[in-house]
């Protein structure tokens, strides 16, 4: 493993790849660990990137921003349907269920208060007289397991509003408030400043734009700060309807909220492994694939991605193409040969480019099809054969084979005779390249015939090779040569065939004893 981070607190098994943990993991301090696993046989090795995430558990309690809230609330002398009267929230530093919050009011003496159980907003239907006060016990309780909880206490004082008043509140108009997606919640983020000639008392309420129950505004004290986190994918920006009321007057203001993107998202590619095939004739600059990658961070500096090689399976691979690293387009940048290596895989990156660099990888597989640029080959143009002079009508005198290194039908190779000056005396196999013996009438000792043999493939275009067969007629008594096997003697063996593994055989025609012996390409 190499270590992007010397504190990560992993181990890996150097001999079967098990990774462990030998350390303390804390979501709430290290999200994510982005590590090199190397893999090596000694001789060659790879690279992977192994991203770590660490879920959450719900070791975090909910917590209110205060223990003891003091609030002031105009009076409201008669009963009304639903009344706003404040709103409290808490926080969670878990995420998903185990910081997703309940709100419920524990002490609520002739139950004169409800509470939205989402966002935490206080409600009544009860008439409120001035200088009454009311001493409520609130309470957050999250969705993990074990549920964790938290309270507060809010001490409730009404204040009384004048039955008339001849100015409306006046606000100072507002900045645009730019914040950035990644802000905890309780983060502060304006003050409403509004006055009132009549120094009446003002209240302060968000009377729009605000249906997600994303801001909280002090009714007392004109504070707008953040009740629950923002996510600039989801939106980005907020207008919110901000009402000033002396409890006769009401003015109104809009507040616009930008949501500031934050890299907070990895790259993400289309695909773990692609998949491309091209032609090994293909030109330089020929596009072979384009690697797509999308990163969902908005803010112009993070949308770009750009792409890299990473890794190859062979040092021969990464010089033979070229990426793009803008465009993700993966170019033929040398000569290819599907004869000298057949597959390419490539490990490719896509970064964004955020603050903290991001990251996401994939596999790319590049096969080589086989273009018909290799003919047939004999191993030499001119071959001499002997034949008894009683040799019979079908035997078989020379094998005249030749070798294709292309594969399919650029490789599959058929032969015919096109020259004989002996009158049909002589037949070829038209798959396997024997020669036979086929009359009209039979050899005769002294003589020496001639044949010219073609080896053709069948890939488009065509290719070929000729052979000159010189066959000579000797006596019964006389030794045939050896009869060459085939130029090219292709075996397979398993690498994990054991010694003395038996994997071809070779003979010759002849009454006399022979020794063998391997003369080369045996090192």
């Amino acid at each position: 493993m190499i270590k992007e981070n010397d504190n990560h607190p992993f181990h890996i098994n150097e001999n079967t790849g098990a990774v462990t943990v030998v350390g303390t993991l804390d979501r709430e301090s290290t999200a994510e660990y982005e590590l090199t696993v190397l893999v090596s046989d000694g001789e060659l090795n790879s690279e992977t990137y192994l991203t770590i995430t660490i879920t959450d558990v719900n070791d975090h309690q909910p917590h209110f921003l205060e223990s003891l809230y003091r609030i002031s609330v105009p009076s409201q002398p008669k009963s009304k349907k639903r009344e706003r009267l404040f709103r409290v929230f808490a926080v969670d530093d878990d995420i998903g269920p185990n910081a997703s919050l309940e709100y419920s009011i524990k002490e609520n003496r002739g139950k004169r208060f409800k509470i939205h159980p989402k966002t935490g907003q206080v409600f009544s239907n009860k008439a409120f007289l001035p200088g009454e006060t009311y001493d409520i016990m609130v309470e957050a309780r999250d969705r993990g397991s074990p549920s964790l909880n938290c309270s507060a206490r809010v001490i409730l004082r009404v204040i009384g509003i004048p039955e008339t008043s001849p100015n409306s509140p006046v606000i100072q108009p507002l900045a645009i408030a730019h914040i950035l997606e990644t802000e905890p919640a309780g983060q502060l983020l304006t003050f409403i400043h509004a006055y009132d000639d009549d120094n009446d008392t003002l209240w302060y309420y968000v009377t729009g734009g605000d249906g997600g129950g994303r801001f909280s505004l002090g009714v007392d004290t004109g504070i707008v700060s953040l009740a629950r986190p923002l996510d600039h994918e989801n939106h980005f920006t907020y207008k919110l309807t901000i009402s000033v009321t002396d409890g006769v007057h009401t003015s109104t203001v809009e507040f616009v909220v930008i949501v500031v993107d934050a890299n907070d998202h990895r790259p993400l590619m289309s695909q773990a492994v692609y998949e491309a095939k091209v032609f090994e004739s293909a030109k330089i600059g020929t596009n072979v694939l384009t690697l797509h990658c999308r990163d969902i961070d908005a803010y112009n500096k993070n949308t770009p991605v750009y792409y890299s090689v990473h890794h190859s399976n062979s040092t021969l691979s990464v010089g033979l193409f070229s990426l793009d690293s803008a465009s993700g387009n993966l170019i033929v940048a040398s000569p290819l040969d599907r004869e000298v290596m057949n597959l390419h895989q490539l490990t490719v990156i896509c970064h964004d480019r955020g603050g903290r660099e991001r990251l996401d990888y994939s596999r790319v597989n590049i096969w080589i099809t086989d273009d018909n640029d290799h003919p047939p080959a004999f191993a030499e143009k001119i071959k001499k054969v002997k034949v008894k002079e009683g040799a019979a009508v079908g035997s078989v005198i020379t094998k005249a084979i030749a070798f294709d290194p292309d594969l399919g039908e650029n490789g599959r190779i058929s032969y015919s005779i096109v020259e004989d000056n002996t009158g049909g005396m002589f037949t070829i196999n038209e798959n396997l390249g024997l020669v036979l013996l086929s009359g009209p009438q039979l050899p005769e000792e002294g003589i020496e015939h001639i044949l010219v043999v073609r080896a053709e493939d069948h890939g488009n275009p065509q290719l070929h090779a000729l052979l000159s067969l010189k066959v000579s007629v000797i006596s019964n008594n006389e030794p045939l040569d050896w009869m060459e096997p085939l130029l090219h003697m292709i075996v397979e063996i398993s690498e994990w065939a054991p010694v003395g593994s038996a994997i071809a055989k070779v003979g010759v025609a002849t009454p006399t004893t022979l020794y063998y012996q391997i003369m080369q390409g045996n090192d």
